[in-house]
């Protein structure tokens, strides 16, 4: 170093030296005079701030002032921005120190543009290498068998033209080419899998000590034999494929590679011949790589291989199953059961779609750990209590994660109590308040961290903030290994070694058809909650919106176009992470045929089913407005997915990353051919299509263009959010467009990179019909053939043991919600052959289902009132909705249980059987059921107590003084009523009315019942019975109605038989002539041509000669 007292004899030199230092003091005596002004104005507003007790009470009030009088005073706009930067300073400081505890000020942020790549440094280095390159290349005069030799080839071949220019990638090239079959791919592709401690670059694959496959992110993170490991796939371009292939040739078996990069950095210079700089060489070589002939190199790739823009690779697992994508056995085929406790690992499931029924949580957990010094509480009662908290009460997830946290706490990790109560005092009220109403199942690592970040980022001082960051990651990393949450991209605590990880998994479309075919072997579901469950993972793979998004969308934020825009946006459902979440995104282009169908069915039908296009797309059984449950279609999702992939471990987000992943190919696809393997797996679109994708997407703009409206789509600030965490197939575009180098080799280049032989060289030439220079894009598949003995074969995944549900073993689905939905629409008028066309049901079961509608409201009581439709709604087909939330969602309980029946035909017959009774003894005025004898009563009970436990009915019984109720063999836990007969010869054995109690339990304590029964009965009679066996319910016990229905029955019909019926039911009572009537129609309209004829005329015959007597008994029949 120079010595500084030693001054140039150059004037020139010495006046530059001499004015620099001169700056410099006049600099510092600048920002002291600054600072002194500045304090001396905050001490006239605020003196008390500056005593040896400082009182902060008024700061908040004057801030203000002093601003305006900085603004004043100092006289440039720089030395302001001084100023206030140095007092927002001196209060961050007294927060720290605790002196005060006050909002700092926001500070000025100088946003700055990112330092230029092309810069007269990276064109000097560029031109030092391409010196050295052209130096290199004419040394290339001799073979070599030496493994050090070939290496250094290999690093110098990566560095110029593989993109192989980060350093660190250099020693974990050498230790993977010490296994014995180090390449991955197959006959179109190949490449090395690189693995790196976590460092350099995020970890995005879990190692297990005895397994080789790079994926046990599904077990537990941090068991004994499991840590992470960051996976990187390198495509190496042609020329460093011919180098590789001579390195295995000849690499001995105890050829050891460099362990230092010093070590790599010496061979390199060696090999070139040149003393040039790490810096130098990896960022002038990549020059030369984007100058290739032949070669477009984008910048983004350009700088992802220079280091300068990172994104996660997908792990060798995942590639593996691309090359072999093969569907493996799935037992699931129930839904339900991922709403239930086994579904999460061993820590009990939360509720997320109901709210929280401990309110005062907070207040438990702290009296809970709350000590009386005259009693004081023991370790062991702490952890009962708290076992019982977390046990007994349906808590929300967030509240399950910090209940289950603190017991971690005690029975784990041996805390003392009055540790993990200061735990819960730091950051139990504001977790509990900020998460409330998230739905955190469907969160990513990316979601977290924002949400801790606002949290965090409230007003306290410095200390407070790093113990808050410290003890939420804790919570945060229990929460991963007990309720499967998502893991951190990043460490929140100040200088915490935290290694960040990127959760990188691509599901490929042979792996998401399984999906929404095993989502059809669901025996538990309806056709439209399947249909909404594979919208909603149709939506989520195709379009990359999160699941929270996805949940919030109302029927208006879907525009009714062709192209479907969705409009993400807040509303009282949710609100978007960011404002760059704000955002609209196409639909239906990209979808494949069968997905566009599907979704335009789903919702055309929601359309037409809501009341309001405020309604939620995809809402919870029986409540259009209550968003549907995350969790349980993320535990389906991680569930069958596991099992289909044989053992991978996948998550509902990563539906969103093969979006994008997706999508970051559509990007390229103009620039680069890519590998058959990859488009069968990944893009199902004919060419028009991708193009127009990528028209709405990013319009006709450059390459980088493309990726900042990509990552509009995505709903993030800027590319490099979607590049570092959801694009995963950086390195194979950058390995594609590497491999067109069209650039011409010499015989002696083709002999010495490559290995070929003059013999081999003059075959190529050959099979060409006009004999052109060689260059490395031709060599690529005669390489690629030849490195076949050193690609490993993936390993076999093996799931035995289980045996698949497919689609002939699930039910077929109810027509329950589709004939509320139909009726509604004829309700309201519409065609029926226009709705058959718009549900895709045939018109003959819509005509079934309208007719069977219509006989029901014929029904009528023995006053000829309607039985089931009151007076109010008499044009109506279904009935009357049910009037509370607490009401639907306990049919929607009753309904499983109901379709579980399907498979049982002695069940079933006596379902039908409870429906008879109940809607031919039971009105729309009177909501109890009655019941004249003790057996029917007994046999009816024994059906619907399989729905609504004895606890929930009431009964209203009227017996005889001398007859006991015995006979009746009434349940303990059903509540009664006795009341003293008084018609005894009537009912000689007694009567009652049967009740539901009202399952909301203000309007149980008042005595309320429900309808609840009588509206499910009254909905399956729809679709269970056919018309002609509803009108005859009502025969019941009268012989001449008896008689008459076997007459209606006759088969053929003749006109001696309708004549007989008119006959008989002259002497008929008013009621039985209302229900003969539609039995006499009905024989009629089974009569030939003829007979209806000849009975119409003899009917209007009788009728003219009887007029006067129809005009004073209105009562008699009509056959018109």
């Amino acid at each position: 170093m120079a010595n500084p007292l030693i001054l140039s004899p150059r004037r020139r030199e010495l006046m530059v030296q001499l004015g620099r230092d001169k700056r410099r003091q006049d600099r510092k005596d600048e920002a002291e005079v600054v600072i002194t002004q500045a304090i001396k104005i905050f001490r006239h507003h605020l003196p008390e701030m500056l005593e040896e007790s400082p009182c902060a009470d008024r700061f908040e009030r004057l801030w203000p002032d002093i601003d305006a009088q900085l603004r004043q005073d100092l006289k440039t706009l720089h030395a302001y921005r001084f100023a206030y930067s140095v007092i927002c300073q001196k209060l961050e400081m007294g927060n720290r120190q605790g002196i005060w505890c006050i909002a700092i000020p926001p500070p000025y942020l100088t946003v700055r543009r990112p330092h230029p790549f092309r810069s007269e440094h990276w064109h000097q280095a560029t031109i030092t290498m391409a010196n050295a390159a052209h130096t290199w290349r004419t040394t290339l005069s001799e073979p070599t068998q030496d493994p050090d030799r070939l290496f250094a080839r290999l690093l110098v071949c990566g560095i110029l033209y593989g993109g192989l220019n980060r350093p660190y990638l250099w020693l974990a090239m050498g230790r993977a080419l010490l296994e014995i079959q180090p390449l991955s791919g197959n006959h179109e592709l190949t490449w090395i899998t690189l693995t790196l401690e976590p460092g350099e670059l995020p970890s995005n694959s879990y190692y297990r000590h005895d397994e080789h496959d790079g994926n046990a992110e599904h077990n537990e993170i941090h068991q004994t034999g499991i840590r992470a490991i960051t996976q990187v796939n390198y495509m190496p371009d042609p020329i460093s494929l011919g180098i590789l292939r001579q390195l295995l040739k000849h690499r001995p078996a105890t050829w050891c590679p460099p362990t230092k990069q010093a070590e790599c950095l010496g061979l390199l210079q060696k090999e070139l011949g040149a003393e040039i700089s790490q810096q130098a060489l990896c960022r002038g070589a990549i020059g030369l790589t984007e100058h290739q002939l032949g070669t477009e190199l984008p910048q983004v790739l350009l700088e992802y291989a220079a280091g300068r823009t990172p994104s996660a690779s997908l792990p060798l697992a995942y590639w593996h199953r691309l090359l072999q994508p093969r569907l493996y056995p799935a037992n699931q085929d129930t839904y339900q059961k991922f709403n239930s406790l086994e579904s999460v690992a061993k820590w009990p499931m939360a509720s997320t779609s109901q709210p929280s029924q401990k309110p005062y949580l907070l207040d438990e957990l702290r009296a809970i750990f709350r000590q009386d010094p005259a009693a004081p509480k023991g370790p062991k009662t702490i952890i009962t209590e708290l076992d019982a908290l977390g046990n007994t009460s349906a808590l929300t997830l967030s509240e399950q994660v910090l209940v289950s946290w603190l017991l971690s706490l005690l029975l784990t990790r041996r805390l003392a109590p009055s540790t993990a109560q200061r735990y819960l005092e730091s950051i139990g009220k504001e977790w509990l308040s900020m998460t409330a109403q998230l739905p955190l199942a469907s969160y990513d690592g990316i979601d977290f961290t924002e949400l801790y970040h606002s949290i965090l980022n409230r007003p306290r001082s410095q200390y407070q903030r790093d113990f808050m960051a410290g003890r939420l990651q804790d919570m945060h990393v229990f929460a991963v290994e007990a309720f499967d949450m998502a893991a951190l991209p990043e460490s929140l605590a100040t200088g915490e070694k935290k290694i960040p990880h990127v959760s990188a998994a691509i599901v490929d479309e042979p792996l998401f058809a399984g999906l929404l075919a095993q989502v059809d072997c669901f025996i538990d579901t309806d056709v439209t909650l399947r249909m909404m469950l594979k919208s909603f993972l149709i939506m989520a793979y195709r379009t990359g919106l999160r699941p929270g998004e996805l949940a919030k969308l109302r029927l208006m934020d879907v525009e009714p176009s062709p192209i479907g825009w969705l409009f993400v946006r807040n509303n009282r459902h949710g609100h978007n992470k960011t404002d760059a979440a704000l955002r609209k995104v196409p639909l239906y282009p990209m979808l494949t045929g069968n997905e566009r169908d599907l979704l335009k069915r789903y919702i055309g039908e929601r359309r037409m089913q809501a009341d309001s296009n405020k309604e939620l797309l995809f809402h919870a059984a029986g409540n259009p407005h209550e968003r549907v449950n995350l969790q349980q279609i993320s535990l389906m999702v991680r569930s069958v997915l596991y099992q289909l992939s044989g053992g991978l471990h996948y998550r509902l987000y990563h539906l969103r990353h093969s979006c994008f992943s997706r999508m970051q190919l559509l990007l390229h696809h103009d620039l680069v051919s890519l590998p058959d393997i990859v488009q069968r797996a990944l893009l199902p679109y004919p060419d028009t299509q991708r193009e127009e994708i990528v028209r709405l997407i990013a319009g006709q703009h450059r390459l980088r263009d493309r990726y900042m409206a990509l990552a509009v789509m995505a709903g993030h600030s800027s590319p490099e959010i979607t590049l570092n965490h959801y694009l995963h197939f950086t390195d194979l575009l950058l390995g594609c467009h590497l491999a067109c180098n069209q650039t011409p080799l010499s015989r002696q280049e083709s002999q010495y990179l490559f290995g070929i032989s003059t013999h081999k060289q003059r075959t190529l030439d050959c099979e060409q019909e006009k004999p052109t220079p060689l260059t490395p894009a031709k060599l690529m598949p005669h390489l690629l053939k030849r490195l076949g003995a050193y690609q490993a074969t993936p390993p076999r995944q093996v799931r035995q043991g289980i045996k698949a549900k497919t689609l002939a073993d699930a039910n077929r689905a109810s027509h329950y919600v589709q004939s509320e939905a139909v009726l509604k629409h004829l309700e309201k008028g519409k065609d029926l052959r226009e709705i058959a066309s718009q549900f895709g049901l045939s018109a003959e079961l819509l005509a079934t289902w309208h007719a069977s509608a219509i006989e029901l409201g014929n029904l009528v009581t023995q006053k000829a009132r309607s039985r089931l439709i009151p007076r109010n709604r008499q044009r109506q087909l279904l009935p009357a909705e049910l009037g509370t939330t607490a009401e639907k969602h306990a049919l929607a309980d009753v309904l499983k249980v109901c379709q579980a029946m399907r498979k049982r035909p002695k069940q079933m017959a006596e379902f039908r059987w409870a429906i008879r009774y109940c809607l031919t003894n039971s009105n729309s005025s009177h909501a109890g059921i009655k019941f004249t004898s003790p057996k029917i009563f007994r046999r009816f009970m024994t059906f619907v107590s399989k729905l609504y436990p004895w606890s929930q009915w009431r009964l209203d019984l009227h017996v005889p003084q001398d007859k006991p109720a015995k006979r009746w063999h009434l349940h303990p836990a059903l509540a009664v009523e006795r009341s003293t007969l008084r018609k005894v010869q009537q009912f000689p054995q007694g009567y009652a009315y049967l009740y539901l109690n009202h399952p909301k339990e203000e309007l149980c304590q008042a005595g309320h019942s429900s309808p609840m029964l009588r509206y499910l009965f009254h909905r399956f009679a729809i679709i269970l019975f056919k018309a002609t066996s509803i009108r005859r319910w009502q025969i019941g016990d009268s012989q001449n109605l008896q008689r008459i229905a076997k007459l209606a029955d006759t088969n053929p019909m003749t006109y001696e038989v309708l004549m007989e019926i008119d006959r008989m039911s002259r002497d008929m009572t008013r009621y039985e002539m209302a229900l003969c009537g539609s039995l006499f129609h009905e024989a009629l309209q089974r009569a030939d041509e003829d007979v209806y004829r000849d009975v119409v005329e003899q009917l209007n015959e009788e009728g003219r000669q009887r007029a006067a007597e129809w005009s004073v008994a209105q009562d008699e029949p009509r056959w018109d």
